[in-house]
């Protein structure tokens, strides 16, 4: 029996009971596979019932719980204001409730939802707090918000603090064998050693989270990886058309779709492959101040992570 029918049969159990905080429990978790497939408007229908019915039950933990699952929802829509109001509310039960790793937790996505919309200097500001909350506790939510800080240092043009919070995130992704973290950490410092033209490190970085995100059988990870390289290989004045189609066929094999954010990846990796056939001059090895947006805009929306979401 897979998870979905086992949540389903335990729907039904529900439903012939008075216990409507359970009822919404099935359904927000259900709504949290739902999220995981691709089913955005199976898993916002089910989000929206679970929410009034813990809001009815008076659950105030497991209305937080939703809310949390639904700003990641509106985030990967890309709905991001709606987003940021849905996961301030949820912080706002967090702290109601004084769960310290929960309100991290959700200062953490803030400042995700900041970096994803371009609000650099917000996002710092959210990453530098969420890690003084998760001092002592949450060792994954550290480790990702180190890799947040430095993505977004990268991007600021602040090219030693990036490399000291991503050396440091490598080194405790290791030390716990946290290979999500470890993935996103050497994807981004991949990316910080090409945007300083620093080729080597920057391949030797991208192939390693190539096979870390290969282990986790994240395709999307790997897409953006393989997309990375492909760029580098580039720079290099090498060939990356290979990298280009094992990409392009983790896009086609899987739910991702052309109109996600590693589709878009494998369009731009596609486009500069054909600038380079016809002998046109690549904006590559620039240092992070000097990127033109076009290029600066491939460094977001890379964080993603399962845990983001809240099964209860």
């Amino acid at each position: 029996m897979t998870w979905p029918e086992l949540y389903r049969e335990a729907l039904a159990h529900y439903e012939g009971t008075a216990n409507i905080a359970g009822v919404g429990r099935i359904k927000s978790n259900l709504a949290v596979l739902h999220v995981v497939a691709g089913e955005h408007q199976e898993a916002a229908d089910l989000l929206m019932e679970a929410l009034e019915l813990r809001r009815n039950a008076g659950d105030l933990a497991g209305e937080a719980a939703t809310l949390d699952n639904l700003a990641e929802l509106h985030r990967q829509l890309g709905a991001l204001e709606q987003a940021g109001r849905l996961q301030r509310d949820a912080l706002a039960l967090h702290e109601q409730l004084g769960d310290r790793g929960a309100v991290a937790w959700a200062r953490k996505k803030l400042a995700d939802l900041a970096y994803w919309d371009e609000r650099y200097e917000e996002a710092e500001t959210g990453y530098i707090e969420a890690l003084a909350d998760l001092e002592g506790g949450d060792s994954h939510a550290r480790l990702m918000a180190l890799v947040g800080l430095g993505a977004v240092q990268r991007d600021r043009g602040k090219v030693f603090d990036a490399s000291r919070h991503l050396a440091d995130a490598l080194t405790g992704a290791r030390a716990d064998g946290d290979l999500r973290a470890l993935a996103h950490a050497l994807l981004h410092r991949g990316r910080l050693g090409r945007y300083l033209a620093e080729h080597e490190h920057a391949v030797a970085d991208l192939q390693a989270s190539v096979t870390t995100y290969q282990q986790l059988k994240d395709h999307r990870g790997v897409a953006l990886a393989l997309c990375e390289l492909g760029h580098s290989a580039l720079a290099c004045d090498r060939p990356a058309g290979e990298l280009h189609q094992r990409a392009a066929k983790l896009i086609s094999n899987s739910r991702l779709g052309v109109a996600s954010e590693p589709g878009a990846r494998v369009l731009e990796l596609e486009r500069a492959i054909a600038s380079r056939q016809r002998g046109e001059r690549l904006l590559l090895g620039h240092r992070p101040g000097d990127l033109p947006a076009a290029i600066l805009e491939d460094s977001r929306g890379v964080l993603d992570d399962p845990k983001t979401l809240s099964v209860d």
